[in-house]
Protein backbone atom coordinates (compact mmCIF):
# COMPACT_ATOMS: atom_id res chain seq x y z
CA UNK A 1 0.00 0.00 0.00
CA UNK A 2 2.83 2.42 0.85
CA UNK A 3 4.02 2.81 -2.76
CA UNK A 4 0.60 4.20 -3.73
CA UNK A 5 1.22 7.16 -1.41
CA UNK A 6 4.47 8.40 -2.95
CA UNK A 7 4.81 11.24 -5.43
CA UNK A 8 6.62 8.90 -7.82
CA UNK A 9 3.34 6.97 -8.07
CA UNK A 10 0.96 9.93 -7.81
CA UNK A 11 2.64 11.74 -10.69
CA UNK A 12 1.01 14.62 -12.53
CA UNK A 13 0.37 12.39 -15.55
CA UNK A 14 -1.39 9.78 -13.38
CA UNK A 15 -3.58 12.51 -11.90
CA UNK A 16 -4.45 13.60 -15.45
CA UNK A 17 -5.50 9.99 -16.13
CA UNK A 18 -7.88 10.07 -13.15
CA UNK A 19 -9.43 13.22 -14.60
CA UNK A 20 -9.78 11.44 -17.95
CA UNK A 21 -11.64 8.60 -16.23
CA UNK A 22 -13.81 11.11 -14.39
CA UNK A 23 -15.34 12.37 -17.64
CA UNK A 24 -17.11 9.01 -17.99
CA UNK A 25 -18.95 9.50 -14.67
CA UNK A 26 -22.37 11.16 -14.58
CA UNK A 27 -23.97 12.70 -11.53
CA UNK A 28 -25.78 10.10 -9.45
CA UNK A 29 -24.10 7.12 -11.16
CA UNK A 30 -23.40 3.94 -9.25
CA UNK A 31 -19.67 3.49 -9.89
CA UNK A 32 -17.47 0.44 -9.33
CA UNK A 33 -13.69 0.81 -9.42
CA UNK A 34 -11.62 -2.37 -9.72
CA UNK A 35 -8.27 -1.83 -8.01
CA UNK A 36 -8.44 0.95 -5.43
CA UNK A 37 -4.80 2.03 -5.59
CA UNK A 38 -4.25 5.25 -3.63
CA UNK A 39 -7.98 5.95 -3.55
CA UNK A 40 -7.63 9.27 -5.38
CA UNK A 41 -10.14 8.45 -8.11
CA UNK A 42 -12.67 7.34 -5.51
CA UNK A 43 -12.25 10.56 -3.56
CA UNK A 44 -13.10 12.53 -6.71
CA UNK A 45 -16.04 10.38 -7.78
CA UNK A 46 -17.67 10.43 -4.34
CA UNK A 47 -18.36 14.13 -4.81
CA UNK A 48 -21.02 13.45 -7.46
CA UNK A 49 -21.75 9.71 -7.55
CA UNK A 50 -22.17 6.56 -5.48
CA UNK A 51 -18.78 4.86 -5.34
CA UNK A 52 -17.73 1.30 -4.52
CA UNK A 53 -14.25 -0.19 -4.88
CA UNK A 54 -13.17 -3.80 -5.14
CA UNK A 55 -9.63 -5.12 -4.72
CA UNK A 56 -7.92 -8.41 -4.05
CA UNK A 57 -5.45 -6.57 -1.78
CA UNK A 58 -6.90 -6.09 1.70
CA UNK A 59 -4.22 -3.52 2.59
CA UNK A 60 -5.88 -0.93 0.32
CA UNK A 61 -9.01 -1.22 2.49
CA UNK A 62 -11.50 -1.60 -0.36
CA UNK A 63 -15.25 -1.83 0.14
CA UNK A 64 -15.13 -5.37 -1.24
CA UNK A 65 -12.23 -7.81 -1.10
CA UNK A 66 -12.59 -10.22 -4.00
CA UNK A 67 -10.87 -11.82 -6.97
CA UNK A 68 -12.48 -10.65 -10.23
CA UNK A 69 -11.26 -13.76 -12.06
CA UNK A 70 -13.67 -15.81 -9.92
CA UNK A 71 -17.27 -15.17 -11.02
CA UNK A 72 -18.63 -16.61 -7.77
CA UNK A 73 -16.77 -13.84 -5.91
CA UNK A 74 -18.53 -11.01 -7.76
CA UNK A 75 -21.78 -12.36 -9.25
CA UNK A 76 -23.78 -10.73 -6.42
CA UNK A 77 -22.78 -7.34 -7.91
CA UNK A 78 -24.55 -7.96 -11.21
CA UNK A 79 -26.82 -5.13 -12.29
CA UNK A 80 -25.82 -2.80 -9.46
CA UNK A 81 -23.57 -0.36 -11.37
CA UNK A 82 -23.87 2.20 -14.14
CA UNK A 83 -20.16 2.32 -14.93
CA UNK A 84 -17.21 0.08 -14.08
CA UNK A 85 -13.58 1.19 -14.15
CA UNK A 86 -10.71 -1.31 -14.41
CA UNK A 87 -7.67 0.84 -15.13
CA UNK A 88 -4.06 -0.35 -15.01
CA UNK A 89 -5.13 -3.60 -13.35
CA UNK A 90 -5.39 -6.39 -15.93
CA UNK A 91 -1.67 -6.36 -16.80
CA UNK A 92 -0.95 -7.50 -13.23
CA UNK A 93 -2.26 -10.98 -14.06
CA UNK A 94 -1.43 -13.49 -16.84
CA UNK A 95 -3.14 -12.69 -20.12
CA UNK A 96 -5.54 -15.63 -19.98
CA UNK A 97 -6.64 -14.58 -16.49
CA UNK A 98 -7.02 -11.01 -17.78
CA UNK A 99 -9.42 -12.32 -20.41
CA UNK A 100 -11.50 -14.13 -17.76
CA UNK A 101 -11.53 -11.03 -15.55
CA UNK A 102 -12.64 -8.84 -18.46
CA UNK A 103 -15.45 -11.23 -19.37
CA UNK A 104 -16.59 -11.31 -15.73
CA UNK A 105 -16.75 -7.52 -15.63
CA UNK A 106 -18.97 -7.52 -18.71
CA UNK A 107 -21.26 -10.03 -17.00
CA UNK A 108 -21.94 -7.45 -14.29
CA UNK A 109 -24.08 -5.67 -16.90
CA UNK A 110 -23.08 -2.05 -16.27
CA UNK A 111 -24.11 0.54 -18.84
CA UNK A 112 -20.45 1.39 -19.47
CA UNK A 113 -17.12 -0.34 -18.84
CA UNK A 114 -13.83 1.59 -18.95
CA UNK A 115 -10.60 -0.38 -19.28
CA UNK A 116 -7.04 0.88 -19.52
CA UNK A 117 -3.78 -1.03 -19.94
CA UNK A 118 -0.14 -0.06 -20.59
CA UNK A 119 0.98 0.53 -24.21
CA UNK A 120 4.76 0.76 -24.52
CA UNK A 121 5.04 1.34 -28.27
CA UNK A 122 7.02 4.33 -29.47
CA UNK A 123 4.78 7.22 -30.40
CA UNK A 124 4.49 10.85 -31.35
CA UNK A 125 1.83 13.30 -30.22
CA UNK A 126 -0.01 16.10 -31.98
CA UNK A 127 -1.80 18.88 -30.13
CA UNK A 128 -3.47 21.60 -32.20
CA UNK A 129 -5.10 24.48 -30.34
CA UNK A 130 -7.24 27.04 -32.10
CA UNK A 131 -9.98 29.33 -30.74
CA UNK A 132 -12.66 26.66 -31.15
CA UNK A 133 -10.52 23.55 -31.66
CA UNK A 134 -8.39 21.50 -29.29
CA UNK A 135 -7.18 18.42 -31.17
CA UNK A 136 -5.04 15.89 -29.33
CA UNK A 137 -3.92 12.53 -30.64
CA UNK A 138 -1.21 9.97 -29.97
CA UNK A 139 0.11 8.06 -32.99
CA UNK A 140 1.78 4.69 -32.36
CA UNK A 141 4.81 3.80 -34.45
CA UNK A 142 4.70 0.38 -36.13
CA UNK A 143 7.18 -2.35 -35.21
CA UNK A 144 7.97 -0.74 -31.88
CA UNK A 145 7.74 -1.53 -28.19
CA UNK A 146 8.89 -4.62 -26.37
CA UNK A 147 7.50 -7.79 -24.92
CA UNK A 148 6.94 -7.37 -21.19
CA UNK A 149 6.79 -10.23 -18.73
CA UNK A 150 7.77 -10.96 -15.15
CA UNK A 151 11.32 -11.69 -16.26
CA UNK A 152 11.89 -8.07 -17.28
CA UNK A 153 9.21 -6.31 -15.22
CA UNK A 154 8.57 -6.82 -11.51
CA UNK A 155 4.81 -6.22 -11.69
CA UNK A 156 3.47 -6.64 -15.23
CA UNK A 157 2.81 -9.94 -16.96
CA UNK A 158 2.22 -8.14 -20.27
CA UNK A 159 1.81 -4.77 -21.96
CA UNK A 160 0.58 -3.75 -25.41
CA UNK A 161 3.32 -3.53 -28.04
CA UNK A 162 3.49 -4.05 -31.80
CA UNK A 163 4.03 -7.79 -31.46
CA UNK A 164 0.80 -8.42 -29.54
CA UNK A 165 -1.44 -5.43 -30.34
CA UNK A 166 -3.79 -7.43 -32.59
CA UNK A 167 -3.96 -10.30 -30.10
CA UNK A 168 -4.85 -7.93 -27.26
CA UNK A 169 -7.47 -6.24 -29.43
CA UNK A 170 -9.08 -9.61 -30.15
CA UNK A 171 -9.15 -10.51 -26.46
CA UNK A 172 -10.91 -7.27 -25.62
CA UNK A 173 -13.33 -7.46 -28.54
CA UNK A 174 -14.13 -11.13 -29.23
CA UNK A 175 -15.83 -11.50 -25.84
CA UNK A 176 -18.35 -8.78 -26.65
CA UNK A 177 -21.97 -9.87 -26.93
CA UNK A 178 -24.15 -7.26 -25.29
CA UNK A 179 -21.44 -4.56 -25.49
CA UNK A 180 -19.75 -2.56 -28.21
CA UNK A 181 -16.35 -0.89 -28.21
CA UNK A 182 -17.16 2.76 -28.82
CA UNK A 183 -13.69 4.23 -28.40
CA UNK A 184 -10.05 3.10 -28.19
CA UNK A 185 -7.17 5.52 -27.76
CA UNK A 186 -3.85 6.30 -26.14
CA UNK A 187 -4.26 9.06 -23.58
CA UNK A 188 -2.38 12.18 -24.64
CA UNK A 189 -1.10 13.31 -21.23
CA UNK A 190 -0.11 9.79 -20.23
CA UNK A 191 0.61 8.31 -23.61
CA UNK A 192 1.69 4.92 -22.32
CA UNK A 193 -1.87 4.30 -21.11
CA UNK A 194 -4.37 2.87 -23.59
CA UNK A 195 -8.11 3.21 -22.99
CA UNK A 196 -10.93 0.95 -24.19
CA UNK A 197 -14.45 2.31 -23.68
CA UNK A 198 -17.41 -0.08 -23.92
CA UNK A 199 -21.12 0.63 -23.81
CA UNK A 200 -23.95 -1.83 -23.31
CA UNK A 201 -26.03 -2.44 -26.41
CA UNK A 202 -29.69 -1.64 -25.88
CA UNK A 203 -31.92 -4.35 -27.34
CA UNK A 204 -35.18 -2.95 -28.68
CA UNK A 205 -38.50 -4.50 -27.78
CA UNK A 206 -39.00 -5.55 -31.43
CA UNK A 207 -35.78 -7.54 -31.37
CA UNK A 208 -36.77 -9.15 -28.08
CA UNK A 209 -40.08 -10.28 -29.59
CA UNK A 210 -38.45 -11.57 -32.77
Amino acid sequence: MSHYLKKSYLSDTRLFAYIEQYKYVNEGDNVLEVGKGAGVFGDIVKKIANYTCIDIDESTQPDIVANITDWDNIKHLKGKFDVIFCCQVLEHMPLEQSKVAFENLLKLAAKRVVISVPDNRASFRINVRLPKVNYKKVFSLPWSGRDVNLNNNKEHYWEVYSGNYKKIKLIFCNSLQSYKLIEEYRFFERYKQRFYIYEKVQISENKKIN
